[in-house]
């Protein structure tokens, strides 16, 4: 599904493939991710999401994808991350968020991610990044945050 121009996924549109393992939904004009846009995809391991439009992620919309180890969301047009946005991705290892408009992540952002161990922060708008908000990811090995 890459390259589409799609700007919406339905509900449901996810449920008959059980077994999915790999998502590929980049080159798209996505800009809202929605909580019951992924619902049915709980083997879901490889999430694809850059080259879009993204600016809002719904809280909620990660929680029916457990299994989710790659998270990509780089080149899109996130401007901060909330607390809540991440929920549901407890086995979460490498987050991708380049290329954004990024400017302010609040503090427990990442909680919900205690596997994460690369997180991809370069091409942002951060002036400031508190200590606090990385204090919880004990299995982290990488943090790129250049060209902020």
């Amino acid at each position: 599904l890459i390259g589409n121009k799609m700007g919406d996924i339905q509900a449901g549109t996810f449920n008959s493939p059980p077994q999915l393992r790999d998502l590929m939904l980049y080159g798209n004009k996505l800009i809202h991710l929605r909580s019951d846009m992924f619902i049915g995809l709980g083997n879901l391991q490889d999430l694809r999401l850059y080259n879009n439009e993204i600016s809002d992620i719904q809280a909620g919309t990660f929680n029916s994808t457990p299994q989710l180890r790659i998270l990509s969301l780089g080149n899109n047009k996130l401007t901060n991350l909330g607390s809540d946005m991440f929920t549901g991705l407890g086995n979460l290892q490498d987050l991708r968020l380049y290329n954004n408009e990024i400017s302010d992540i609040q503090v427990g952002t990442f909680n919900p991610m205690p596997q994460l161990r690369t997180l991809h922060l370069r091409f942002n708008r951060f002036e400031v990044l508190k200590a606090e908000m990385f204090a919880i990811l004990s299995s982290i090995s990488t943090v790129n945050i250049d060209n902020n």
